[in-house]
């Protein structure tokens, strides 16, 4: 199962750089989701340390895949 992992936005306060012509990590997330044949309704963007936006991720994780086990 593939993983994601996070990097510190080198802006703060939510202002983002991004070198011409580079996607953004969405974009890639999506290209991904596609390699694997999944929904791109799998690929969520999501400021962790917003609590509604967890909520919503997290629901969206059960409604596409029906649970979500932690181990």
């Amino acid at each position: 199962m593939p993983t994601c992992r996070s990097t510190p936005n080198p802006q703060p306060y939510g202002r983002t750089w991004k070198p011409s012509g580079t996607p953004d990590r969405l974009e890639r997330l999506e290209e991904l989701a596609d390699e694997l044949g999944l929904d791109r309704k799998a690929v969520v963007r999501t400021d962790v340390s917003d609590r509604e936006q967890v909520k919503a991720l997290v629901q969206r994780a059960v409604d596409l895949h029906g649970r979500i086990d932690v181990i």
